[in-house]
């Protein structure tokens, strides 16, 4: 049966290619910036001499993820099978990943006629710590996106990186990415805890995205250094089934691996079954400092977009902003002064979900 209607995939990603950032970064930050280095196993991706994961998955690759769990129990897979895999190499990503004609031709072939397009491991560079360095591979992505979504402008539309630790240099970023046809920007899903969303410090960033309509996308794996959850640590913390590949300092049998610079502790207990079971955490803190903070009462037409997280829990805690609201007005935040947080028009904050949140 012909198709009725246009399928737009609201949460595609690309894979980057070896070197996106090598080839592109400032010269001071060239020996800093991810790279992707030839393992005696597998392909990983780098930054300064520091492992962040493998460079090409079965993640990326549905036909080889099939192929790997043919005939055996999900969660059961052996070190001889990971080793198998014949995604552990670059030259197993298909071009349809990092080529846009290719991109088009795999999107035609799924039946999808567009594509807001995020990164892979770009995602968790929000964890890195250090907002010079992280400034820099943030807009050398920005650039190669906006080439890549070039080919094709209204069927590529991408998705810009944008930290928000300098709020001046973030809407001089952001600007430019407009410039550019980038179509939204994806933002920290939660900032460093000194800095949350209903802090007034991000009003002239709100300011813009609403102004320029570029949508905020706040994507799994996207939060900067928190007390639990917080950088990339060790492999053997992240990536059990690879950290026997390299060389790896010890961690602990509780899975602590140190403090950053910020002299917060990082991954502690880290453990990727509690993790995917409360992947919605951060960003419901994060949307819900915005909804009681006023933001989206101030900013009408601001959207947000939370990515990748499922919508399982979104009845529930709209039923809980609202209760919160309207029962314990005197522990929730306040909208200027000594005012308790009323918002306009019998607004609920369930409404401004409905209407800013996507």
């Amino acid at each position: 049966m012909p198709a009725t209607h246009k399928v737009i995939s609201a949460d595609s990603h690309i894979v980057e290619p070896p070197d996106l950032w090598t080839s592109r970064a400032p010269a001071k930050y060239k020996d800093q910036v991810p790279h992707m280095v030839h393992g005696k196993v597998l392909d990983e991706w780098w930054i300064g001499n520091e492992f962040i994961q493998p460079a090409a998955s079965t993640l990326v690759q549905a036909q080889y993820r099939n192929q790997l769990y043919e005939g055996k129990q999900f969660g059961k897979l052996s070190a001889e099978d990971w080793d198998a895999a014949p995604t552990r190499r670059w030259d197993a990503v298909m071009p349809g990943a990092y080529q846009p004609k290719a991109f088009l031709k795999d999107n035609e072939l799924d039946g999808i006629h567009a594509s807001v397009i995020y990164p892979s491991v770009g995602l968790i560079f929000f964890k890195r710590p250090n907002s010079p360095l992280l400034r820099a591979i943030f807009q050398a992505y920005n650039d190669w996106i906006a080439e890549f979504c070039s080919e094709d402008p209204n069927r590529l539309r991408g998705v810009a990186m944008i930290l928000l630790d300098d709020i001046e240099e973030s809407v001089k970023e952001l600007e430019r990415c407009h410039r550019m046809g980038l179509a939204a920007a994806q933002i920290p899903t939660y900032p460093e805890p000194h800095r949350p969303y209903d802090a007034e410090l991000y009003e002239p960033f709100w300011e813009a995205a609403e102004a320029l309509r570029m949508p905020l996308g706040l994507h799994i794996q996207s939060w900067r250094p928190q007390p639990i959850y917080g950088q990339m640590g060790p492999a053997s913390a992240q990536q059990p089934e690879v950290a026997r590949f390299i060389g790896e300092q010890e961690v602990g049998a509780d899975g602590r691996t140190g403090v950053d610079e910020t002299g917060l502790q990082v991954n502690v207990a880290f453990k990727p079954i509690d993790f995917l079971a409360t992947t919605d955490f951060y960003v419901r803190r994060a949307i819900g400092e915005m909804i009681f903070s006023g933001v989206f009462e101030r900013h009408p037409q601001l959207y947000v977009v939370a990515v990748e997280y499922d919508t399982g829990f979104v009845p529930y805690f709209l039923n809980r902003m609202d209760w919160t609201y309207k029962e314990f007005a005197d522990f929730t935040y306040h909208l200027g002064g000594d005012k308790q947080p009323r918002f306009k028009n019998d607004m609920l904050p369930s409404d401004f979900w409905r209407r800013n949140v996507r």
